[in-house]
């Protein structure tokens, strides 16, 4: 299957740009061409506000971040790994298995034919509730995700 491609061109005073971009690309550029008032708050402060216990919980505090407070619409695996560094926190030991674990709880998902992630929407609702007792309850570790690693 062929990827769908975008055209872009700017163009003013002196300047010039044009290029062929995919899909993600695209988003990201419309995202940022939006009039979005961003936030002045660190990682940490924003890392405070949620308190997050476990690892998914804090991975996805750290998607949150880059969305809500940096506008980025997608995020690697490296840039919420560089996150536990930045808010002082120790990474996790098996930090994959926590992405998968925030990606079985339907909190992120990965962007097809990409190594990008993204929030999905009961990730907005984890956020929004700030890791009740009932959402902690329903995303327990499987005891299947626990034996992959």
């Amino acid at each position: 299957m062929m990827a769908i491609e975008y055209k872009i061109n700017i163009s003013g005073a002196g300047l010039s740009f044009a290029k062929t971009i995919d899909q993600d690309k695209a988003k990201e550029i419309i995202y940022l061409c939006q009039d979005i008032k961003k936030i002045d708050i660190s990682p940490a402060e924003y890392y405070r506000k949620f308190n997050p216990k476990r690892n998914p919980d804090k991975i996805l505090v750290f998607a949150g971040y880059m969305e809500n407070i940096l506008g980025r619409r997608s995020f690697t695996l490296l840039e919420l790994n560089e996150m536990f560094d930045r808010v002082g926190e120790k990474m996790p030991k098996n930090f994959t298995r926590d992405v998968n674990w925030a990606v079985s709880n339907k909190w992120l998902d990965r962007i097809k034919d990409s190594k990008k992630y993204y929030i999905a929407e009961s990730g907005y609702s984890a956020l929004s509730c700030n890791f009740s007792a009932e959402i902690i309850k329903e995303t327990r570790m499987a005891k299947k995700l626990c034996k992959q690693y």
